[in-house]
């Protein structure tokens, strides 16, 4: 797998290739997903849990797109939540049964061995979650980086990335040749340099998909 990074403009402008992110087959699907990104120096302040979530509101930047997906990985991310979601619940009911089963039904306590075996049980349980939510992290396509101006994946196939290079490529010859052909017009004109005045951020594979529509 590979990283890639991708201008907002990019992302948010529909000009990523049709090449699945995970399998890096072609595809004419999306899929709308929003990635969120927080310095990694933020998680020191786990520590002062107030500080932490203070500054991870603050300076988390997140971008929402259209993200090349073959239909059968259109569960990349949720299958991985969904499962982070059950076993911190599962965790949760197991204390609860445990309270609930180290007491008769009287009110009197049948004693701590029902309580501690079901907590310590919910204790290994969540740390296995734990384990295994960064490892199903580390294996799906998350944000390296997310700036103001791009946002750099990792995880994503390499036919994607090879295929957003080769468009890049395209684009640059073709605004190169583009720039040849009008200064060449301005000299038999005999016309000073004119200043551009198209799209700053434009690529023109932007100019190509309007003219195709």
């Amino acid at each position: 797998m590979a990283s890639i990074r991708i201008t907002r403009y990019e992302a948010q402008h529909n000009l990523l290739p049709p090449v699945c992110v995970v399998t890096g087959e072609p595809t004419s699907e999306t899929k709308r997903h929003t990635f969120r990104w927080t310095p990694p120096w933020v998680g020191v302040l786990i520590l002062v849990p107030l500080l932490y979530i203070i500054c991870a509101l603050v300076l988390r930047k997140d971008i929402t797109f259209d993200v090349p997906l073959a239909s059968r990985k259109r569960g990349h991310w949720l299958w991985r939540q969904v499962f982070v979601l059950l076993g911190v619940l599962g965790c949760i009911g197991l204390v609860i049964a445990g309270i609930a089963l180290s007491n008769e039904p009287n009110g009197v306590n049948r004693g701590p061995d029902i309580g501690l075996i079901t907590a310590g049980a919910a204790g290994v349980g969540l740390v296995l979650v734990i384990v295994v939510a960064v490892i199903l992290q580390y294996t799906s396509i998350r944000p390296k980086e997310i700036t103001d101006r791009d946002i750099t994946l990792v995880g994503v196939h390499e036919n994607f990335v090879a295929a957003l290079e080769e468009e890049r490529d395209r684009d640059e010859e073709e605004e190169a040749d583009r720039k040849a052909a009008r200064r060449e017009q301005e000299k038999r004109r005999g016309d000073e340099p004119r200043p551009r005045r198209d799209g700053g951020d434009e690529p023109p594979r932007a100019r190509r998909l309007r003219a195709d529509d």
